[in-house]
């Protein structure tokens, strides 16, 4: 079962240590400025070739702020 949905949509969750996992393994979809308290996300709504370095940035944040969930209303 494929993780990509059009629907879901990335983001990161309040205490984010800022210990650059995730831009390390997925820099296409996040970025942290100096100084930043929180890693930004790049593309909110990642294409289905992008979750793979998605699924490791998950796997490897070790807070696990990085959500990916259908959006909330």
């Amino acid at each position: 079962m494929s993780l990509w949905s059009p629907e879901k949509i990335l983001r990161i969750a309040p205490g984010c240590i800022v210990c650059k996992t995730c831009e390390y393994l997925a820099p296409d979809l996040f970025e942290l400025q100096e100084k930043a308290l929180t890693a930004e996300v790049l593309v909110p709504y990642p294409s289905a070739e992008q979750m793979e370095e998605l699924k490791e940035a998950i796997r490897n944040c070790p807070v696990y702020v990085i959500q990916y969930r259908k959006q909330e209303t």
